[in-house]
């Protein structure tokens, strides 16, 4: 019997899908961990948050003081329920000029 260790293979697979999530995304879409670390974002997500490609930014500073504060309870809700909804309105030092809604969605 041979047991080959396939956690990189599972890894590359995993990757390569969220990968595919951001690129096929007519939306402005972004990959971050739990803490709100951007880890990846499509190319509209860059444009519209100016980032210049800069990846390692926080989300919650990005979306503003409003996120920041219930970030721990968006996250829970997406750990139990799989998603949050909301909407995120400009404020002074905001990238973006109109309202957005904000779709979170937990991926394991």
């Amino acid at each position: 019997m041979v047991f080959n260790d396939i956690s990189e293979l599972a890894q590359i697979r995993e990757t390569a899908f969220l990968n595919m999530l951001l690129s096929e995304s007519a939306i402005a879409t972004v990959l971050t961990d739990a803490n709100g670390c951007i880890i990846n974002c499509n190319q509209k997500f860059d444009e519209l948050m100016k980032l210049h490609g800069e990846i390692g930014a926080d989300i919650t500073k990005l979306l503003g003081s409003d996120i920041k504060q219930i970030w721990n309870n968006i996250i829970s809700q997406v750990s139990l329920q799989g998603e949050w909804q909301g909407q995120v309105n400009p404020f002074d030092q905001s990238q973006f000029t109109q309202p957005l809604k904000i779709t979170i969605n937990g991926h394991l």
